[in-house]
């Protein structure tokens, strides 16, 4: 699907998460996120893939919603844009069919959870503190804002449930 396969500038990333183009740029130079090209070269514009499209809108949703400090947020948003588990796609939630995709901090452990009735379950039985975030609705925020239909791309990405 084009989603997946095209290269995403500042410019349209800051469109589609609702930050300056700027802010982006500073967080490449200071080494959270990386890009492709450009980077101060006159004329080339510095694009990002899908996975740190969706690393970003992650990272900024932690430092939005979580109060996330940029190089904390981005090691987070890391954990889910770009590792592949339990049938879950890089970038992607699971199926909605499945359920609801969050992502766990919990006492400085980090992990992906599918959760069918919205419970989430610390990772320790013994957590002082834990932290979630809903990726399902970070991605569904950005495929709309680049005019895609969520449930259609999961769809695609994941026919075994379409």
């Amino acid at each position: 699907m084009e989603l997946f396969e095209q290269n995403y500038t500042v410019q349209s990333i800051g469109q589609a998460i609702g930050y300056e183009p700027k802010r982006i740029s500073d967080w490449t130079n200071r080494g959270l996120i990386a890009g492709t090209g450009g980077g101060g070269s006159k004329g080339r514009a510095r694009t990002y893939s899908f996975v740190q499209l969706m690393q970003i809108a992650t990272a900024t949703s932690a430092m939005d919603k979580l109060s996330y400090q940029p190089a904390q947020a981005f090691e987070l948003a890391g954990h889910f844009a770009s590792v592949a588990a339990d049938g879950r796609k890089p970038g992607l939630p699971f199926h909605p069919r499945l359920g609801t995709t969050y992502l766990i901090a919990c006492d400085g452990v980090v992990s992906v959870q599918l959760s069918e009735d919205g419970t989430i379950k610390p990772i320790n039985s013994e957590a002082m503190a834990i932290t979630a975030l809903n990726v399902t609705a970070v991605f569904a925020k950005v495929a709309a804002a680049l005019g895609y239909d969520a449930g259609k791309v999961l769809n695609e990405a994941y026919p075994e449930y379409a």
